[in-house]
Formats: structure tokens, sequence, C-alpha cells
């Protein structure tokens, strides 16, 4: 029986040995998996702040664009405009037309106090 229990001594110390080794290794990829799953939220978190600067950074180019490049608006084109649109007499509006109403369609056909 001496030869027996050493071999099932050495079984059980193999097993033992091999658990051990197991849960070391597992031990290991979960600390790698965290690892790589801190280092991808970083990587994010870095992308997302790139960008954020990379949009500031372009807003404030086109804001410092417009200060420099400001648009003056036209004023002696716009008074001769309204020069020209004055000299063309009444105005007409989208429901009556550039004549304006007709002053016969006015008149109601009666001689009353509204109608003239």
């Amino acid at each position: 029986m001496g030869v027996e229990a050493a071999i099932i001594g050495a079984a059980i110390a193999g097993a033992a040995t091999s658990y051990y080794q197991g849960e070391k290794q597992q031990k290991a990829q979960e600390g790698a998996a965290r690892q790589a799953s801190s280092l991808a939220q970083q990587q994010a978190k870095q992308a997302k702040d790139a960008q954020a600067r990379s949009l500031n950074e372009s807003r404030a180019a086109e804001q410092e664009f417009n200060r420099t490049n400001r648009r003056n608006p036209d004023s002696a084109a716009m008074a001769s405009g309204n020069q020209a649109a004055a000299a063309g007499g009444n105005a007409g509006t989208l429901l009556t037309g550039p004549m304006g109403v007709d002053p016969s369609t006015l008149q109601l056909g009666r001689n009353t106090l509204l109608g003239g």
C-alpha cells in the first residue's frame, strides 16, 4: 500500500498544483482584462477631449476670421433702392399687385355714410 499511497499523494499534489496554476492564470487574465478596459477608457476620453479641443479651436478661428473681416452694409445702395421704389408711386402688396387697388372697386354703389 505504500506505493499506492505515494501515487495517490502525487496525484493529489499534481491536481492541487494544477488547480493553483489555473487560479493564478485566471487572476492574471482578469487583471489583464481590467487593464485593457482601463486603457480603452483612457483612450476614448483622450479622443473625446481632442475632439472638443479641435471644435473649440475651429470656433475660435472662425470668430477671429469674422472679427478681422467684418462686413459693412452698403447703405448707399439701400438708399438708392428705397428712392427708386418710392419714385414708382403707390407700392403694391402681394394681394393688390404693383398697381394697388382700383378706386372704382371701393365704391359700394349706394349713397350711404359708408359708400360715399
